[in-house]
């Protein structure tokens, strides 16, 4: 029994007295030989465990709390102030060492734990339920019918889907694109294949934009968001100009890589296989960057039924140019920089000429080889 007590009392003895006018919270003391800290930290929790050293009283005072104990000195609280024992200021040197130590850990916990956050530049596109038609009066593509997502964009879709999953720490996947009318449906499929939000820029004065017009707007929508990378397809499947991607980065200030077949994040670093003639070549680049995705590098995933129905729940955000801050004359019909003058009906093939072969066949056809300057 009175090794017990004994026990009990040196146990007592090294937890923090309590003081007059200190709350409950003071006199809870962490478990033996360890403390645990949470900090927040990009919208997560960093935990950090840390020995406590020996004779520590618990979690330490803050610095306010320190710098009062020690301004009153052994006053013992005389001038209305909390006084500071002597066992207090012995472990004090201790306690502001752990809690430094403490400090940096969580800090680099927070660098750490930075999440990837990716744009994704998508178009709609007629749908194959709607053939493609020229207008006739502006001769530009007529964009009153149904829409889809490029199959094109599906790639890059994928792509960006595949570097948050493969992050540490996770990430977002943002689609942004330009709609007429405020269209929503290829959109939708995008945030049915996992995006999380989406961000959509629909303007009367866009009409009739041309690739730099889109560039700019794109730029615009992708600078609000602060993203480590761009992602784009190399081309759409109804312009085929291929030039957006590098628009929209020099318009940024970023560098960009074309025709990419693998993409790698990693170390305020990104590493893309480019694709060439020959095979491939092998870029490093700083982030933030913007990058193509050449089509086929990837197997984009079917939007699942569950994917279909939190697609009608996910945040979209809806902005005109005046959000952007873009002036309606520099862009669409009014700013375009090219003008379609004039569409014809493509030429009838006409027929090719059957030759028999009587014998000297060859004769004629070399004839005719160096008729067309082949030979």
């Amino acid at each position: 029994m009175r090794r017990g007590v004994a026990r009990l009392r040196r146990r007592r003895a090294r937890l923090p007295r309590r003081r007059r006018g200190d709350g409950p919270a003071r006199d809870r003391a962490l478990p033996v030989g360890q403390a645990e800290l949470c900090a927040p930290a990009c919208g997560r929790t960093a935990q950090a465990r840390l020995a406590v050293p020996p004779g520590a009283p618990g979690r330490p005072p803050d610095a306010a709390e320190l710098a009062a104990k020690v301004a009153d000195g052994d006053a013992g609280g005389s001038h209305g102030g909390v006084g500071v024992t002597r066992s207090e200021r012995s472990t004090s040197a201790r306690q502001r060492n752990w809690w430094s130590v403490t400090r940096r850990l969580l800090s680099s916990s927070r660098r750490s734990m930075r999440t990837m956050n990716i744009a994704v530049c998508v178009k709609q596109v007629p749908s194959a339920d709607s053939p493609a038609r020229l207008d006739p009066v502006t001769k530009n593509l007529d964009r009153s019918g149904l829409f889809a997502l490029d199959e094109s964009d599906s790639y890059s879709v994928e792509m960006a889907l595949q570097l948050v999953e493969a992050a540490a720490d996770g990430g977002e996947v943002t689609v942004v694109s330009m709609v007429p009318r405020g269209e929503m449906v290829g959109v939708r499929t995008a945030l049915a294949m996992g995006a999380a939000r989406a961000i959509v820029v629909s303007d009367e004065a866009l009409a009739g934009s041309d690739a730099l017009s889109t560039a700019k707007v794109l730029a615009a929508a992708i600078s609000r968001l602060g993203v480590d990378l761009a992602l784009f397809a190399t081309e759409s499947t109804d312009g085929y100009t291929g030039t957006v991607p590098a628009q929209v980065a020099e318009l940024m200030g970023q560098p960009v890589v074309s025709f990419a077949k693998h993409v790698e994040l990693s170390d305020g670093m990104v590493r893309v296989a480019r694709q060439t003639e020959e095979g491939y070549d092998e870029v490093v680049c700083p982030i933030p960057a913007v990058v193509s995705v050449t089509a086929g590098v990837v197997e984009p995933r079917f939007p699942s039924f569950r994917g279909i129905m939190s697609a009608r729940s996910k945040p979209v955000e809806r902005l005109s140019l005046a959000d952007l801050g873009i002036d309606p004359s520099k862009v669409g019909r009014q700013g375009a920089r090219q003008e379609v003058v004039a569409v014809e009906a493509a030429e009838s093939r006409a027929g090719g000429e059957i030759v028999t072969d009587d014998g000297e066949v060859e004769v004629r056809i070399v004839a005719q080889l160096e008729e067309w300057k082949v030979l």
